[in-house]
Protein backbone atom coordinates (compact mmCIF):
# COMPACT_ATOMS: atom_id res chain seq x y z
CA UNK A 1 0.00 0.00 0.00
CA UNK A 2 2.89 2.37 0.67
CA UNK A 3 5.03 1.94 -2.43
CA UNK A 4 4.63 2.99 -6.05
CA UNK A 5 6.71 0.20 -7.57
CA UNK A 6 8.24 -3.09 -6.52
CA UNK A 7 11.34 -3.41 -8.69
CA UNK A 8 12.67 -6.94 -9.30
CA UNK A 9 16.10 -7.77 -10.74
CA UNK A 10 15.30 -11.41 -11.54
CA UNK A 11 12.52 -12.53 -13.83
CA UNK A 12 11.68 -15.65 -11.78
CA UNK A 13 11.18 -13.59 -8.61
CA UNK A 14 9.15 -11.11 -10.65
CA UNK A 15 6.84 -13.90 -11.86
CA UNK A 16 6.29 -15.15 -8.31
CA UNK A 17 5.55 -11.63 -7.06
CA UNK A 18 3.16 -10.96 -9.95
CA UNK A 19 1.05 -13.90 -8.84
CA UNK A 20 0.85 -12.68 -5.24
CA UNK A 21 0.47 -8.91 -5.51
CA UNK A 22 -3.06 -7.59 -6.12
CA UNK A 23 -2.03 -4.37 -7.86
CA UNK A 24 -0.16 -5.82 -10.83
CA UNK A 25 0.97 -2.43 -12.16
CA UNK A 26 3.12 -1.95 -9.08
CA UNK A 27 5.31 -4.96 -9.88
CA UNK A 28 8.01 -4.22 -12.45
CA UNK A 29 11.05 -6.05 -13.78
CA UNK A 30 14.30 -4.87 -15.26
CA UNK A 31 17.53 -6.84 -15.20
CA UNK A 32 20.60 -5.83 -13.24
CA UNK A 33 22.81 -3.47 -15.24
CA UNK A 34 26.46 -2.45 -14.95
CA UNK A 35 28.79 0.29 -16.13
CA UNK A 36 30.07 -1.34 -19.31
CA UNK A 37 32.27 1.67 -20.03
CA UNK A 38 34.31 0.83 -16.95
CA UNK A 39 34.03 -2.97 -17.10
CA UNK A 40 35.68 -3.12 -20.50
CA UNK A 41 38.92 -4.56 -21.87
CA UNK A 42 40.40 -4.33 -25.33
CA UNK A 43 43.09 -6.96 -24.95
CA UNK A 44 41.82 -9.72 -22.63
CA UNK A 45 42.66 -13.25 -23.80
CA UNK A 46 41.55 -16.21 -21.62
CA UNK A 47 44.00 -18.57 -23.31
CA UNK A 48 47.05 -16.88 -21.78
CA UNK A 49 45.61 -17.09 -18.24
CA UNK A 50 45.57 -20.04 -15.86
CA UNK A 51 43.77 -18.90 -12.69
CA UNK A 52 40.22 -19.84 -11.71
CA UNK A 53 38.40 -17.01 -9.93
CA UNK A 54 35.55 -16.96 -7.43
CA UNK A 55 34.05 -13.73 -6.06
CA UNK A 56 31.20 -13.34 -3.62
CA UNK A 57 29.82 -12.88 -0.13
CA UNK A 58 26.06 -13.40 -0.23
CA UNK A 59 24.30 -16.26 1.52
CA UNK A 60 23.28 -17.96 -1.71
CA UNK A 61 26.88 -18.74 -2.67
CA UNK A 62 27.66 -22.41 -1.96
CA UNK A 63 30.92 -22.00 -0.06
CA UNK A 64 31.06 -25.61 1.12
CA UNK A 65 30.82 -26.87 -2.45
CA UNK A 66 33.41 -24.33 -3.59
CA UNK A 67 35.92 -25.47 -0.97
CA UNK A 68 35.39 -29.14 -1.85
CA UNK A 69 36.02 -28.34 -5.52
CA UNK A 70 39.31 -26.60 -4.72
CA UNK A 71 40.45 -29.43 -2.44
CA UNK A 72 39.83 -32.02 -5.14
CA UNK A 73 41.60 -30.00 -7.86
CA UNK A 74 45.09 -29.44 -6.39
CA UNK A 75 46.53 -29.10 -9.91
CA UNK A 76 44.51 -25.93 -10.55
CA UNK A 77 45.22 -22.50 -9.05
CA UNK A 78 42.25 -20.62 -7.55
CA UNK A 79 41.67 -17.07 -6.35
CA UNK A 80 38.82 -16.57 -3.88
CA UNK A 81 37.68 -12.97 -3.29
CA UNK A 82 35.38 -13.00 -0.28
CA UNK A 83 34.98 -11.91 3.32
CA UNK A 84 33.06 -15.06 4.23
CA UNK A 85 34.55 -16.73 7.32
CA UNK A 86 34.81 -20.13 5.66
CA UNK A 87 36.88 -18.58 2.89
CA UNK A 88 39.18 -16.23 4.78
CA UNK A 89 40.12 -19.03 7.21
CA UNK A 90 40.84 -21.50 4.41
CA UNK A 91 44.37 -22.89 4.18
CA UNK A 92 45.01 -24.54 0.83
CA UNK A 93 48.25 -24.34 -1.13
CA UNK A 94 46.40 -23.96 -4.45
CA UNK A 95 44.06 -21.17 -3.26
CA UNK A 96 44.92 -17.48 -2.95
CA UNK A 97 42.55 -15.62 -0.62
CA UNK A 98 41.69 -11.96 -1.16
CA UNK A 99 39.64 -10.62 1.74
CA UNK A 100 37.11 -8.36 0.07
CA UNK A 101 33.50 -7.26 -0.10
CA UNK A 102 31.93 -5.32 -2.97
CA UNK A 103 30.09 -3.04 -0.54
CA UNK A 104 33.22 -2.06 1.40
CA UNK A 105 36.37 -0.18 0.47
CA UNK A 106 38.70 -3.15 1.00
CA UNK A 107 39.07 -3.57 -2.76
CA UNK A 108 38.74 -0.75 -5.25
CA UNK A 109 36.91 -1.46 -8.50
CA UNK A 110 40.14 -0.82 -10.39
CA UNK A 111 41.88 -3.55 -8.36
CA UNK A 112 38.95 -5.92 -8.80
CA UNK A 113 39.09 -5.35 -12.54
CA UNK A 114 42.75 -6.40 -12.56
CA UNK A 115 41.86 -9.57 -10.64
CA UNK A 116 39.19 -10.43 -13.22
CA UNK A 117 41.59 -9.87 -16.10
CA UNK A 118 44.16 -12.20 -14.54
CA UNK A 119 41.74 -15.15 -14.61
CA UNK A 120 41.05 -17.77 -17.25
CA UNK A 121 37.49 -18.19 -16.02
CA UNK A 122 35.10 -17.34 -13.17
CA UNK A 123 33.18 -20.01 -11.27
CA UNK A 124 30.05 -19.35 -9.20
CA UNK A 125 28.64 -22.39 -7.34
CA UNK A 126 25.25 -21.34 -5.96
CA UNK A 127 22.52 -22.76 -3.77
CA UNK A 128 19.36 -23.61 -5.70
CA UNK A 129 17.01 -20.83 -4.60
CA UNK A 130 14.51 -18.59 -6.40
CA UNK A 131 16.49 -15.49 -5.42
CA UNK A 132 18.98 -14.16 -8.00
CA UNK A 133 22.61 -14.48 -6.96
CA UNK A 134 25.86 -13.58 -8.66
CA UNK A 135 24.44 -11.01 -11.07
CA UNK A 136 27.04 -8.29 -10.53
CA UNK A 137 30.00 -10.68 -10.66
CA UNK A 138 28.65 -12.48 -13.71
CA UNK A 139 27.95 -9.29 -15.66
CA UNK A 140 31.23 -7.62 -14.71
CA UNK A 141 33.13 -10.72 -15.72
CA UNK A 142 31.26 -11.19 -18.99
CA UNK A 143 31.59 -7.51 -19.83
CA UNK A 144 35.37 -7.89 -19.61
CA UNK A 145 35.25 -11.09 -21.65
CA UNK A 146 36.09 -13.47 -18.81
CA UNK A 147 34.05 -16.70 -19.30
CA UNK A 148 31.68 -17.61 -16.45
CA UNK A 149 30.63 -21.05 -15.17
CA UNK A 150 27.60 -20.69 -12.90
CA UNK A 151 25.01 -22.93 -11.25
CA UNK A 152 21.73 -23.02 -13.15
CA UNK A 153 19.37 -22.26 -10.27
CA UNK A 154 15.63 -21.66 -10.06
CA UNK A 155 16.34 -17.97 -9.54
CA UNK A 156 18.70 -17.40 -12.44
CA UNK A 157 17.70 -13.95 -13.59
CA UNK A 158 17.29 -14.40 -17.36
CA UNK A 159 17.21 -17.83 -18.97
CA UNK A 160 16.43 -16.44 -22.43
CA UNK A 161 19.36 -14.08 -22.98
CA UNK A 162 21.98 -16.31 -21.35
CA UNK A 163 22.60 -19.43 -23.43
CA UNK A 164 24.73 -22.34 -22.30
CA UNK A 165 27.95 -22.83 -24.30
CA UNK A 166 27.19 -19.65 -26.27
CA UNK A 167 27.74 -16.73 -23.89
CA UNK A 168 27.92 -18.52 -20.52
CA UNK A 169 28.50 -21.99 -19.09
CA UNK A 170 25.78 -23.49 -16.88
CA UNK A 171 26.41 -26.27 -14.36
CA UNK A 172 23.08 -27.88 -13.51
CA UNK A 173 23.85 -30.97 -11.40
CA UNK A 174 25.39 -29.26 -8.40
CA UNK A 175 27.74 -32.01 -7.21
CA UNK A 176 31.47 -31.81 -6.59
CA UNK A 177 32.09 -34.32 -9.36
CA UNK A 178 29.90 -32.54 -11.91
CA UNK A 179 31.56 -29.21 -11.13
CA UNK A 180 35.06 -30.66 -11.49
CA UNK A 181 34.09 -32.24 -14.80
CA UNK A 182 32.58 -28.96 -16.05
CA UNK A 183 35.58 -26.90 -14.99
CA UNK A 184 38.00 -29.25 -16.73
CA UNK A 185 35.96 -29.33 -19.93
CA UNK A 186 35.71 -25.54 -20.10
CA UNK A 187 39.31 -24.94 -18.99
CA UNK A 188 40.76 -27.13 -21.75
CA UNK A 189 38.49 -26.08 -24.62
CA UNK A 190 40.40 -23.17 -26.14
CA UNK A 191 38.06 -22.50 -29.04
CA UNK A 192 34.99 -22.49 -26.79
CA UNK A 193 36.66 -20.19 -24.28
CA UNK A 194 37.43 -17.70 -27.04
CA UNK A 195 33.97 -17.78 -28.59
CA UNK A 196 32.14 -17.51 -25.25
CA UNK A 197 34.46 -14.68 -24.20
CA UNK A 198 33.52 -12.71 -27.30
CA UNK A 199 29.79 -13.49 -27.15
CA UNK A 200 29.51 -12.70 -23.46
CA UNK A 201 31.00 -9.25 -23.93
CA UNK A 202 28.66 -8.50 -26.82
CA UNK A 203 25.59 -9.58 -24.83
CA UNK A 204 26.34 -7.49 -21.74
CA UNK A 205 27.34 -4.37 -23.67
CA UNK A 206 24.18 -4.54 -25.79
CA UNK A 207 21.57 -5.66 -23.23
CA UNK A 208 22.84 -4.81 -19.73
CA UNK A 209 24.43 -1.37 -19.97
CA UNK A 210 23.55 1.56 -17.71
CA UNK A 211 21.83 3.57 -20.45
CA UNK A 212 19.09 0.93 -20.59
CA UNK A 213 18.62 1.06 -16.82
CA UNK A 214 18.51 4.87 -16.80
CA UNK A 215 15.81 4.88 -19.47
CA UNK A 216 13.81 2.26 -17.58
CA UNK A 217 13.93 4.23 -14.33
CA UNK A 218 13.03 7.49 -16.06
CA UNK A 219 10.03 5.89 -17.72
Amino acid sequence: NYVDKLYFLGIEEYKIASEKVFEKNKVVYSPFHIDTKFWKSNNYDPLIKDKILFIGNDGNRDYDLLIKIAKKMPEKYFIFVSSNEKIINLKLSNVEIVNGNWSSTKIKDSNLKEIYLDARMVILPLKNTSQPSGQSVTLQSMSLGVPVVISKTRGFWDKNQFVNDTNIFFEDKGTVESWIEKINIVYDNNSKLKSVSKSSTELVHQKFNLDLLNNFLLN
